[in-house]
């Protein structure tokens, strides 16, 4: 997409003539493979990223990570891939035509991410006898997803979190 507006800038095409019909039905095929690429990107994420369901208070329920399921390392692949075109998408969404989307799909992967790492840290600092290896698998898949979406910095916040977690503090036996 980026070489199609690089040659667009250098050399001047009438939408009319056979290079601009071409140029812009290429633009069209481009932005349609894009778009189905973002409206999936959602579902690859929650391939990646196993939740469950319980009950809260009888009633309510509350997805939560499911940590005794790892997802498969092609699920893993996939989503690190999706991830890494949603974010290197960022630089031509507008001038391609689905910037409105690029936005609010990446807005949701975000917050999905974060919401998946907030739920985790309550799991590492509960009571919950869970295997700490286990739980620290999980956390650096979603740290490692937040870095190919969000870049390095983002991955380093959450790398700290997890460090001044009770993850691997021994608990109090009463």
């Amino acid at each position: 997409l980026s070489l199609m507006q690089s040659f667009e800038s250098f050399i001047e095409l009438q939408r009319d003539g056979p290079w601009g019909k071409r140029m812009a039905a290429g633009h069209k095929v481009i932005a349609e493979l894009v778009e189905g690429q973002l409206k999936g990107a959602e579902r690859v994420l929650e391939n990646a990223l196993p939740m469950k369901s319980e009950r809260i208070y009888g009633r309510v329920r509350k997805e939560t990570p499911h940590v005794e399921r790892f997802p498969s390392p092609e699920e893993v692949v996939r989503a690190v891939q999706t991830l890494a075109f949603v974010r290197s998408l960022r630089n031509v969404a507008h001038s391609g035509g689905f910037a409105a989307l690029h936005t609010k799909t990446a807005q949701a992967l975000e917050s999905a991410m974060d919401t998946y790492f907030e739920e985790l840290l309550g799991i590492a600092n509960g009571d919950e006898a869970l295997d700490p290896e286990v739980v620290m698998s999980f956390f650096e898949l979603v740290t490692d997803l937040m870095e190919a979406l969000c870049g390095e910095e983002k991955a380093l916040v959450g790398r700290r979190r997890v460090a001044s977690s009770d993850l691997f503090k021994p608990r109090k036996v009463a």
